[in-house]
Protein backbone atom coordinates (compact mmCIF):
# COMPACT_ATOMS: atom_id res chain seq x y z
CA UNK A 1 0.00 0.00 0.00
CA UNK A 2 1.26 3.49 -1.26
CA UNK A 3 2.21 6.01 1.48
CA UNK A 4 0.30 9.09 0.71
CA UNK A 5 0.77 11.31 3.80
CA UNK A 6 3.21 14.08 2.09
CA UNK A 7 0.27 14.25 -1.12
CA UNK A 8 -2.53 14.81 1.66
CA UNK A 9 -0.46 16.59 4.38
CA UNK A 10 0.70 19.19 1.26
CA UNK A 11 -3.31 18.84 0.04
CA UNK A 12 -4.88 20.41 3.63
CA UNK A 13 -2.24 23.27 3.69
CA UNK A 14 -2.91 24.46 0.53
CA UNK A 15 -6.43 24.33 0.76
CA UNK A 16 -8.29 25.39 4.09
CA UNK A 17 -11.41 24.77 2.65
CA UNK A 18 -11.08 20.54 2.97
CA UNK A 19 -11.67 19.06 6.26
CA UNK A 20 -10.73 15.32 5.38
CA UNK A 21 -9.00 13.73 2.26
CA UNK A 22 -8.01 10.62 2.15
CA UNK A 23 -6.91 8.16 -0.94
CA UNK A 24 -9.10 5.06 -1.75
CA UNK A 25 -6.80 2.49 -3.13
CA UNK A 26 -8.79 0.64 -5.10
CA UNK A 27 -6.60 -2.10 -7.10
CA UNK A 28 -7.64 -0.73 -10.32
CA UNK A 29 -8.07 3.52 -9.53
CA UNK A 30 -7.11 5.34 -7.03
CA UNK A 31 -9.40 8.49 -6.08
CA UNK A 32 -8.75 11.08 -3.57
CA UNK A 33 -11.98 11.37 -1.48
CA UNK A 34 -12.51 15.42 -0.37
CA UNK A 35 -14.88 16.41 2.92
CA UNK A 36 -14.76 20.08 2.03
CA UNK A 37 -15.46 22.89 4.46
CA UNK A 38 -19.56 23.54 4.86
CA UNK A 39 -20.32 26.34 2.72
CA UNK A 40 -18.25 26.14 0.32
CA UNK A 41 -18.55 27.46 -2.91
CA UNK A 42 -15.97 25.78 -5.39
CA UNK A 43 -14.50 22.32 -3.66
CA UNK A 44 -12.21 21.92 -6.56
CA UNK A 45 -8.86 22.06 -4.41
CA UNK A 46 -5.38 23.38 -5.73
CA UNK A 47 -2.96 20.50 -6.89
CA UNK A 48 0.70 21.55 -6.42
CA UNK A 49 2.94 20.85 -9.61
CA UNK A 50 3.95 17.05 -9.70
CA UNK A 51 1.55 15.58 -7.17
CA UNK A 52 -0.21 12.53 -9.10
CA UNK A 53 -3.79 13.60 -11.02
CA UNK A 54 -6.23 11.49 -9.15
CA UNK A 55 -10.06 11.41 -9.46
CA UNK A 56 -11.56 13.04 -6.78
CA UNK A 57 -15.04 12.40 -4.68
CA UNK A 58 -16.56 14.81 -2.83
CA UNK A 59 -18.23 13.68 0.30
CA UNK A 60 -20.87 15.23 2.68
CA UNK A 61 -19.33 19.04 3.43
CA UNK A 62 -18.46 18.60 6.93
CA UNK A 63 -16.37 20.22 9.82
CA UNK A 64 -14.43 17.80 12.11
CA UNK A 65 -14.70 18.22 16.16
CA UNK A 66 -13.27 17.05 19.50
CA UNK A 67 -15.94 14.44 20.56
CA UNK A 68 -16.44 15.39 25.00
CA UNK A 69 -19.05 17.35 26.03
CA UNK A 70 -20.43 19.40 28.47
CA UNK A 71 -21.26 18.28 32.19
CA UNK A 72 -25.09 19.84 31.92
CA UNK A 73 -25.13 17.40 28.37
CA UNK A 74 -27.91 14.77 29.20
CA UNK A 75 -27.37 11.55 30.98
CA UNK A 76 -28.81 8.69 31.04
CA UNK A 77 -29.34 5.78 33.11
CA UNK A 78 -26.99 3.36 31.65
CA UNK A 79 -24.01 1.97 32.60
CA UNK A 80 -22.03 4.39 31.02
CA UNK A 81 -22.87 7.48 33.19
CA UNK A 82 -23.45 6.17 36.40
CA UNK A 83 -20.83 5.70 39.20
CA UNK A 84 -19.92 2.24 39.75
CA UNK A 85 -18.47 -0.05 42.09
CA UNK A 86 -14.87 -0.84 42.10
CA UNK A 87 -13.31 -2.63 39.86
CA UNK A 88 -14.54 -0.26 37.00
CA UNK A 89 -15.91 -1.32 34.05
CA UNK A 90 -14.13 0.89 31.41
CA UNK A 91 -16.21 2.75 28.43
CA UNK A 92 -17.87 5.13 31.36
CA UNK A 93 -18.18 8.96 31.74
CA UNK A 94 -14.83 10.24 33.20
CA UNK A 95 -13.95 13.83 33.71
CA UNK A 96 -10.68 15.55 35.00
CA UNK A 97 -9.91 17.75 37.86
CA UNK A 98 -10.76 21.52 36.26
CA UNK A 99 -13.11 21.72 33.29
CA UNK A 100 -16.40 21.75 32.19
CA UNK A 101 -16.81 18.72 30.12
CA UNK A 102 -16.48 14.58 30.39
CA UNK A 103 -15.43 11.62 28.45
CA UNK A 104 -15.45 8.41 27.96
CA UNK A 105 -12.64 6.04 29.79
CA UNK A 106 -11.65 4.15 26.74
CA UNK A 107 -9.93 0.96 27.86
CA UNK A 108 -7.63 -0.76 30.34
CA UNK A 109 -3.64 -0.37 29.52
CA UNK A 110 -0.32 -1.24 30.85
CA UNK A 111 2.51 1.12 30.14
CA UNK A 112 6.48 1.51 30.81
CA UNK A 113 7.44 3.90 34.14
CA UNK A 114 10.77 4.95 35.85
CA UNK A 115 12.98 2.10 36.92
CA UNK A 116 11.80 -0.84 34.66
CA UNK A 117 8.32 -0.99 36.29
CA UNK A 118 4.84 -0.49 34.61
CA UNK A 119 1.71 0.93 35.38
CA UNK A 120 -1.57 -0.16 35.04
CA UNK A 121 -4.74 2.50 33.88
CA UNK A 122 -7.02 4.02 31.78
CA UNK A 123 -6.17 5.04 28.26
CA UNK A 124 -8.12 8.10 27.02
CA UNK A 125 -7.59 11.59 25.03
CA UNK A 126 -5.81 14.30 25.94
CA UNK A 127 -8.96 16.90 25.27
CA UNK A 128 -10.81 14.95 27.52
CA UNK A 129 -8.45 14.06 31.07
CA UNK A 130 -5.56 16.33 30.56
CA UNK A 131 -6.34 19.78 29.10
CA UNK A 132 -5.48 22.19 31.17
CA UNK A 133 -4.33 19.55 33.77
CA UNK A 134 -1.78 18.82 35.81
CA UNK A 135 0.72 15.64 35.81
CA UNK A 136 -0.70 14.21 39.55
CA UNK A 137 -4.33 15.70 38.94
CA UNK A 138 -6.96 13.58 39.86
CA UNK A 139 -9.54 11.71 37.58
CA UNK A 140 -13.22 10.90 38.83
CA UNK A 141 -15.87 8.58 37.09
CA UNK A 142 -18.87 9.60 37.33
CA UNK A 143 -18.43 12.98 38.65
CA UNK A 144 -16.18 15.25 40.19
CA UNK A 145 -16.39 14.11 43.43
CA UNK A 146 -13.99 12.72 45.90
CA UNK A 147 -15.63 9.53 46.46
CA UNK A 148 -15.57 9.16 43.27
CA UNK A 149 -11.68 9.58 42.29
CA UNK A 150 -10.44 6.87 40.46
CA UNK A 151 -7.38 7.16 38.66
CA UNK A 152 -4.37 10.09 38.33
CA UNK A 153 -3.04 11.83 35.07
CA UNK A 154 0.42 10.31 34.51
CA UNK A 155 1.27 10.83 30.74
CA UNK A 156 -0.19 12.53 28.14
CA UNK A 157 0.69 13.73 24.10
CA UNK A 158 -1.07 16.82 23.20
CA UNK A 159 -1.71 18.09 19.56
CA UNK A 160 -0.03 21.23 18.46
CA UNK A 161 -1.73 23.78 15.90
CA UNK A 162 1.28 24.81 14.74
CA UNK A 163 2.37 21.65 13.39
CA UNK A 164 0.65 18.41 12.12
CA UNK A 165 -0.57 16.01 14.75
CA UNK A 166 -0.70 12.08 14.81
CA UNK A 167 -2.32 11.50 18.67
CA UNK A 168 -4.74 13.02 21.00
CA UNK A 169 -3.65 10.73 23.72
CA UNK A 170 -3.70 10.84 27.73
CA UNK A 171 -3.05 7.90 30.16
CA UNK A 172 -4.68 7.73 33.87
CA UNK A 173 -3.12 5.67 36.69
CA UNK A 174 -5.70 3.64 38.34
CA UNK A 175 -3.59 3.00 41.68
CA UNK A 176 -5.09 4.93 44.18
CA UNK A 177 -4.60 4.51 47.89
CA UNK A 178 -2.73 1.07 47.16
CA UNK A 179 -5.08 -0.45 44.98
CA UNK A 180 -6.06 -0.19 41.53
CA UNK A 181 -9.53 1.01 40.67
CA UNK A 182 -10.19 -0.38 37.39
CA UNK A 183 -11.50 -4.10 35.72
CA UNK A 184 -9.55 -5.33 33.08
CA UNK A 185 -13.28 -4.88 30.83
CA UNK A 186 -14.67 -2.79 28.67
CA UNK A 187 -18.74 -2.66 29.14
CA UNK A 188 -20.78 -4.84 26.98
CA UNK A 189 -17.42 -6.06 25.36
CA UNK A 190 -15.37 -7.66 28.15
CA UNK A 191 -11.68 -7.78 27.30
CA UNK A 192 -9.45 -6.72 25.00
CA UNK A 193 -7.38 -9.13 22.39
CA UNK A 194 -4.26 -7.30 22.42
CA UNK A 195 -3.11 -8.40 19.15
CA UNK A 196 -2.99 -5.71 17.01
CA UNK A 197 -5.54 -6.81 13.86
CA UNK A 198 -4.53 -6.16 9.94
CA UNK A 199 -6.90 -3.05 9.32
CA UNK A 200 -8.84 -3.04 6.04
CA UNK A 201 -11.02 -0.95 4.63
CA UNK A 202 -14.54 -2.26 4.74
CA UNK A 203 -13.85 -4.02 8.25
CA UNK A 204 -16.46 -3.94 10.94
CA UNK A 205 -15.58 -2.13 14.28
CA UNK A 206 -17.35 -1.86 17.90
CA UNK A 207 -17.01 0.65 20.44
CA UNK A 208 -18.21 1.48 23.83
CA UNK A 209 -18.25 4.82 24.32
CA UNK A 210 -20.07 7.58 27.15
CA UNK A 211 -22.76 8.72 25.31
CA UNK A 212 -23.79 6.51 22.54
CA UNK A 213 -22.98 3.57 24.28
CA UNK A 214 -22.27 0.01 22.12
CA UNK A 215 -21.98 1.11 18.14
CA UNK A 216 -21.01 -0.63 15.16
CA UNK A 217 -19.46 1.12 12.45
CA UNK A 218 -17.31 0.14 9.24
CA UNK A 219 -13.74 1.29 8.58
CA UNK A 220 -13.47 3.89 5.90
CA UNK A 221 -9.92 4.39 5.38
CA UNK A 222 -6.67 4.01 7.36
CA UNK A 223 -4.67 6.47 6.76
CA UNK A 224 -6.48 10.33 6.30
CA UNK A 225 -5.36 13.41 6.83
CA UNK A 226 -8.21 15.73 8.70
CA UNK A 227 -8.75 19.30 10.64
CA UNK A 228 -10.34 18.71 13.95
CA UNK A 229 -11.99 22.01 15.90
CA UNK A 230 -11.24 22.36 19.62
CA UNK A 231 -13.14 24.86 20.27
CA UNK A 232 -11.00 28.41 20.07
CA UNK A 233 -8.63 26.60 18.03
CA UNK A 234 -7.46 23.70 15.07
CA UNK A 235 -5.76 21.22 14.67
CA UNK A 236 -4.46 19.27 11.88
CA UNK A 237 -3.77 15.36 12.46
CA UNK A 238 -2.13 12.79 9.84
CA UNK A 239 -2.11 8.81 10.09
CA UNK A 240 -5.97 8.81 10.64
CA UNK A 241 -8.29 6.13 10.66
CA UNK A 242 -11.86 7.10 9.28
CA UNK A 243 -14.92 4.64 10.78
CA UNK A 244 -18.23 5.22 8.93
CA UNK A 245 -21.52 4.46 10.71
CA UNK A 246 -24.00 1.75 9.61
CA UNK A 247 -27.38 1.59 11.14
CA UNK A 248 -27.13 4.32 14.05
CA UNK A 249 -24.20 6.89 15.28
CA UNK A 250 -21.05 5.60 16.15
CA UNK A 251 -20.37 8.24 18.13
CA UNK A 252 -21.49 11.46 19.43
CA UNK A 253 -20.09 14.22 21.63
CA UNK A 254 -18.90 12.45 25.26
CA UNK A 255 -17.30 9.37 23.36
CA UNK A 256 -13.97 10.76 23.06
CA UNK A 257 -11.87 8.81 24.79
CA UNK A 258 -13.48 5.58 23.55
CA UNK A 259 -11.51 2.54 21.90
CA UNK A 260 -12.66 1.28 18.08
CA UNK A 261 -12.15 -2.96 18.27
CA UNK A 262 -12.66 -5.18 15.93
CA UNK A 263 -15.61 -6.56 15.90
CA UNK A 264 -14.68 -9.96 15.15
CA UNK A 265 -11.85 -10.47 17.64
CA UNK A 266 -12.00 -7.21 20.31
CA UNK A 267 -8.70 -6.21 18.69
CA UNK A 268 -7.60 -2.64 19.28
CA UNK A 269 -7.63 -0.91 15.93
CA UNK A 270 -8.20 2.80 16.92
CA UNK A 271 -8.27 5.44 19.90
CA UNK A 272 -11.75 7.76 18.85
CA UNK A 273 -11.22 11.54 19.27
CA UNK A 274 -13.13 13.39 16.79
CA UNK A 275 -16.07 13.07 14.69
CA UNK A 276 -18.70 14.94 11.74
CA UNK A 277 -21.65 14.21 10.58
CA UNK A 278 -21.52 10.33 9.41
CA UNK A 279 -18.11 9.94 10.08
CA UNK A 280 -15.40 9.13 12.96
CA UNK A 281 -11.80 9.86 13.20
CA UNK A 282 -9.46 7.84 15.80
CA UNK A 283 -5.91 7.88 16.40
CA UNK A 284 -4.09 4.52 14.61
CA UNK A 285 -3.03 2.44 18.03
CA UNK A 286 0.59 1.23 16.85
CA UNK A 287 2.04 4.85 17.25
CA UNK A 288 -0.19 5.10 20.34
CA UNK A 289 1.88 1.62 21.55
CA UNK A 290 4.99 3.58 20.62
CA UNK A 291 4.42 6.40 22.16
CA UNK A 292 3.69 5.56 25.81
CA UNK A 293 5.43 1.85 25.43
CA UNK A 294 1.94 0.75 26.06
CA UNK A 295 0.40 -2.35 25.85
CA UNK A 296 -3.17 -3.62 26.00
CA UNK A 297 -2.13 -7.19 27.43
CA UNK A 298 -3.33 -7.06 31.31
Amino acid sequence: MNDYTTYLRALLHDNPHIQLAYIDQQPDAHVLHIHPQPGTADPQPTIRAGQPPFPIQYGEPTFFYILRCPITCPRHSGPSTVCQNEPILLGCQIQPLIGDWVGTAGAPVRWSAAANRSKWGILSNWHVIADGQHLGDPIFQPTRQAADYCAHLDAYHAPDPAHDNVLDVALGDALVEGYHTIADKILSIGKVDPALPPLQPGMQVIKYGRTTELTTGVIQALDAAVRVNYGEWEATFIHQIVVKQTDHPFSAPGDSGSLILTADKNRPAALLFAGGGELTIGNPIPQIMDAFDLSFSI
